[in-house]
C-alpha cells in the first residue's frame, strides 16, 4: 500500500517514508532574505558614492588625510554649498588651507625650469652664420621664401 501526503505526493517513488519533502515556503523565504541583503548592500553602496560626489563637487580632496577625518565627521545638510562653507569655516578649503612643502628634489627641478625659462626670454634666434651666402645661391622666390620661413623669418607679413 503507498501512502500518499496531502500534497497527494506518493511515497512509493522516495527511497524511505522518512525522507523530508521540499519546503517551498522556507525556500522562498531564504531567497528573499538574501534578496534583501543584497539590495541593502546596494543601497550602502551607492548612498556612500554620492556621498563622495558630493564632498568632490564642494571641492574638497579626498585623497587628502585631513579631509578624510572631516568627511567622517561631518554630518550636516548633504548639499554641495553647505559642505563648501563647512570646509572653508574648519580650514579645509580656501586661502586658509596650509600649503604643503614640496620635496627639496621638486623645489630644485622647479627653480631649474624657471631659470631655463628666464634664460630664453628676449634673446635673439640662433641663426646661421652663411645666411646671406644661402641667401645670395637661391634661383627663385619660392626657394628663398622657403630659405627664409626654415630660419623662422615671416614672409609676406603685414606688420
Amino acid at each position: 500500500m503507498t501512502e500518499n501526503d496531502s500534497t497527494g505526493y506518493s511515497g512509493e517513488d522516495s527511497a524511505s517514508s522518512s525522507e523530508s519533502k521540499p519546503n517551498w515556503r522556507r525556500d522562498l523565504e531564504s531567497r528573499l532574505k538574501e534578496a534583501e541583503a543584497r539590495a541593502s548592500d546596494a543601497e550602502n553602496r551607492v548612498s556612500g558614492y554620492e556621498r563622495r560626489d558630493t564632498f568632490r563637487s564642494a571641492g574638497l580632496d579626498l585623497d587628502d588625510a585631513r579631509v578624510k577625518y572631516f568627511v567622517k565627521a561631518y554630518d550636516g545638510e548633504m548639499d554641495a554649498e553647505a559642505i563648501r562653507q563647512e570646509a572653508e569655516a574648519a580650514g579645509f578649503v580656501g586661502g586658509d588651507t596650509p600649503t604643503s612643502n614640496p620635496s627639496p628634489a621638486i623645489e630644485n627641478a622647479l627653480q631649474a625650469e624657471q631659470r631655463i625659462t628666464a634664460a630664453g626670454e628676449g634673446g635673439e634666434p640662433v641663426t646661421q652664420s652663411d645666411l646671406d651666402a644661402r641667401i645670395r645661391a637661391t634661383t627663385s622666390e619660392d626657394e628663398l621664401r622657403s630659405l627664409m620661413e626654415s630660419e623662422g623669418y615671416l614672409w609676406g607679413a603685414s606688420q
